[in-house]
């Protein structure tokens, strides 16, 4: 199956080189991604065996009690699992209430996951190396032919003057040496052809984030410059480049490499190889296939694979999160009776600690805010395991209760505040391949603690390295998949009647889906955003594109004399970008026979967002539908990102969408929509907050579906990458490369109407787009083809 696995992704894995991984992993200098473009493939980290071998006792677990009985029947364990050859070497010997039949290995695959914030910022796509052992190969090079020996003529040309003796050697036919590299010229002439900064501004003390404003999307603009220019830069080490921040240290450091890259191809005595580049089976072709394909999350029956997670081995320090109810001490108590060293803990200690058992999301919450405050919690917990993790020796278990499978059965509808765990063990499963996480969703019901810990053992000691399961109460044990689906095509059920607020649809991708159901609703749309739409300077006016707007910005303040700081000149042309594009938004609805009004509001406020509502309703009537498309991105690996960045990423998505939910609890709703992402379904390095956030949003679609009669439309749609917004012409080229095409502008809209027509309640969380199946995705997929095929 790695086997399979492998070859179907070989086209994608030569592509590693350019991904957002490595710019994550060197996240406080943001231009980390000049390593891959400039080096091969990053290798994952093998899992490394363990040695010793625990046995669990059998007196350790409660006895079958009624409450137990279901798991009295369990057949007898055998007395040892055989593993499989990418996991431990661990021999394990269960007790008889967590006997099960041995299953076959789980297998992680290779994952691209571009992502695309709905208001239309772009992070970069990412890699995801594979949980276990992996085999990547780079993509190779052919060098150039050798030039053809240019033919002597039979007789030389007169001339008129004396005759000339020519030497009798041979001449040498060397090349003369190349000019060396200039480094620092070549960084800065590309960051002012691509920022706008005249070069005068730029100084090498510089930060590329803090000072220059530099986001992922201009990165990728800026390193594909770089690497068509100077494509042979060597290998760069992206554990010493995350302690580069300005300008002079990746100067510093590039010189440094180059210099020994060329010693070492001085001193090589190897033959050129003049033989042709394999070109890879499955790279991707001229034209990619554009079709968009759309995805249903759901769960399956599926048997435990008979053993533990890798990674619980005698001795080691976990600590168990206090759930409020019990159920960490019963667990404690199981952990150690088999030679675990487990603590239950309210605060988590920073160092010494080996695994995290994370019980939060089984607390009993009164509001929503109360299981909001989870996630946070959640996020605090991975932080403090992180370092440890990201190196490979960690374990990371987010236990939740969203009815046992996921919110797609019947659940108290506050937790759905809490799901984002799910989010967040997903992203850390790819951020750390080496170490082993899971998350749970356990139905607690009216059952025991002692009952539900003893199920939550259960699936430690024979759940392997599935990494979503969810256990109801007395029912089968269930995983996740993401199977196809097709379009519909449905009468329109909003007419010009209907009021539709929406977040974050001034701009970007969600803007082109407005304007679609404009055009075929006819309704009125007030649009929420953070942007002040405020009197453009004079000097602008008439002046196209970001770096046109920033040199005359720049000389206006010179000829007043009030210098401006580039990051200051970024925010101003952001901000005159973002009000035109508005402003088009608002004339495209007009244009298309719908009603349109902007009104910025912070989204995160739920004064502010009353009062929007209010002013909507006072102007056209009660509200009928809410699209929130809000969102920031802030990616940072685990080991990097702050509380602060989870804030504000976190807090845009979930706040606002509580904000609008509640909001609008008193008006007729025919449509409430989220856009959500497919880093919810699928994880995504640097994008936990991220993850958290749009999970959420999928379980409260959920939640919501199941309280509304089917007279409303509700709908998580988990966006791939769009054609527009901001992906630029190098962005877009950076997905080709990986075999990733995006959603096309006019057929991504298409979809969204089509799905605003649809009140299916089997249909509420989909998946959209055109990258790749989860690396965990145990759905249909034909026999003897690899999970992670593209979508």
């Amino acid at each position: 199956m790695q086997q399979q696995t492998a070859d179907a992704h070989r086209s994608y894995l030569s592509a590693v080189a350019q991904s957002h991984n490595a710019f994550l992993q060197a996240a406080q200098s943001g231009f980390d991604l000049l390593s891959q473009l400039a080096s091969g493939t990053p290798s994952a980290q093998p899992q490394q065996p363990l040695a010793s071998t625990t046995s669990f006792a059998r007196s350790a677990f409660p006895q079958p009690t009624s409450q137990t009985a279901n798991l009295a029947t369990l057949p007898p364990a055998p007395s040892s699992v055989p593993q499989p050859p990418v996991e431990s070497t661990h021999a394990f010997h269960t007790p008889d209430l967590f006997a099960s039949p041995a299953g076959g290995t789980v297998e992680y695959t290779q994952a691209v996951y571009p992502e695309q914030s709905p208001n239309g910022d772009t992070s970069v796509p990412v890699v995801s190396p594979q949980n276990g052992t992996s085999e990547i190969t780079p993509t190779a090079f052919a060098p150039a032919p050798a030039l053809a020996a240019t033919p002597a003529t039979d007789t030389p040309a007169a001339v008129p003057f004396a005759p000339v003796t020519l030497p009798t050697e041979t001449p040498s036919t060397e090349t003369p040496p190349a000019a060396p590299l200039d480094i620092t010229q070549l960084l800065l002439d590309t960051v002012s052809d691509k920022t706008g900064y005249p070069a005068e501004m730029l100084t090498m003390e510089m930060e590329l984030e803090s000072d220059l404003g530099i986001d992922s999307i201009k990165r990728v603009e800026i390193l594909s410059a770089i690497q068509e220019t100077v494509p042979e830069l060597p290998e760069v080490d992206t554990s010493v480049l995350a302690e580069l921040q300005t300008l002079a240290q990746i100067v510093e450091y590039m010189e440094n490499a180059t210099d020994s890259a060329t010693s070492a191809t001085s001193t090589s005595t190897a033959p050129l190889d003049d033989t042709p580049a394999d070109i890879p089976e499955n790279a991707p072709a001229d034209t990619l296939d554009t079709t968009v394909g759309l995805h249903l999350v759901q769960t399956r029956e599926t048997e435990a694979p008979g053993r533990p997670l890798q990674g619980l081995t005698d001795g080691i320090n976990v600590a168990i999160t206090d759930d409020g109810k019990g159920i960490a001490y019963e667990l404690a108590q199981l952990l150690t009776a088999n030679q675990m060293k487990a603590e239950v803990v309210t605060d988590l200690p920073a160092d010494g600690i080996e695994g995290i058992i994370f019980l939060d999301g089984l607390r009993s919450f009164e509001k929503a805010n109360d299981a909001l405050t989870v996630n946070r919690t959640g996020f605090s917990a991975a932080k403090a395991i992180a370092s440890r993790a990201a190196q490979g020796s960690g374990v990371f278990v987010s236990v939740q209760d969203t009815g046992g499978a996921f919110g797609s059965g019947a659940f108290d509808p506050l937790r759905a505040w809490s799901a984002g765990l799910s989010g967040l063990a997903r992203t850390l499963a790819l951020e750390w391949p080496a170490s082993s996480v899971k998350t749970i969703d356990i139905e607690q019901a009216d059952r025991a603690p002692e009952v539900i810990a003893a199920a939550i053992a259960e699936e430690l000691f024979t759940g392997g390295n599935d990494l979503n399961v969810g256990l109801r109460a007395g029912g089968p044990r269930l995983t996740l998949s993401v199977n196809p689906t097709e379009r519909k095509q449905n009468k329109p059920l909003l007419g010009a009647q209907d009021v539709i607020v929406v977040s974050g649809g001034g701009r970007g991708v969600t803007a082109a889906a407005v304007v679609a159901l404009a055009k075929e609703t006819g309704a009125s749309f007030a649009l929420l955003g953070r942007t002040e739409l405020l009197p453009e300077p004079e000097v602008c006016q008439g002046v196209e594109g970001d770096a046109a707007l920033k040199q005359a910005l720049l000389a206006e303040s010179k000829k007043t004399g009030t210098p401006r700081k580039p990051a200051e000149l970024g925010r101003l042309v952001k901000n005159i970008l973002a009000g035109r594009e508005i402003q088009t938004t608002l004339a495209h609805i007009e244009a298309v026979g719908g009603r349109a009004q902007y009104l910025p509001v912070n989204i995160t406020s739920k004064k502010a967002v009353a009062e929007a509502l209010k002013k909507v309703r006072s102007d056209w009537g009660p509200l009928t539908g809410v699209v929130h498309g809000a969102g920031v991105l802030a990616d940072k690996l685990m080991t990097d990102k702050t509380k602060a960045q989870f804030d504000k990423v976190f807090n845009t998505k979930v706040q606002g969408a509580l904000h609008l939910v509640d909001a609008t609890s008193q008006d007729p709703l025919r449509l409430l929509c989220f856009f959500s992402s497919v880093a919810a379904v699928a994880g995504n390095p640097g994008q936990a907050d991220y993850a958290m956030a749009n999970e959420v949003l999928n379980k409260v679609a959920l939640a919501e579906r199941r309280q509304r009669d089917t007279s409303c439309v509700v709908k998580a749609l988990n966006w791939g990458p769009w054609a527009g917004g901001m992906v630029t012409p190098e962005l877009e080229s950076h997905f080709r490369a990986m075999g990733v095409s995006l959603i096309p502008l006019d057929e991504g809209a298409e979809i969204f109407v089509e799905e605003m027509a649809d009140t299916s309640p089997d249909r509420t969380e989909l998946v959209i787009g055109n990258g790749l199946l989860p690396s965990w995705n145990t759905g249909n997929n034909k026999p003897g083809s690899s999970q992670g095929a593209p979508v």
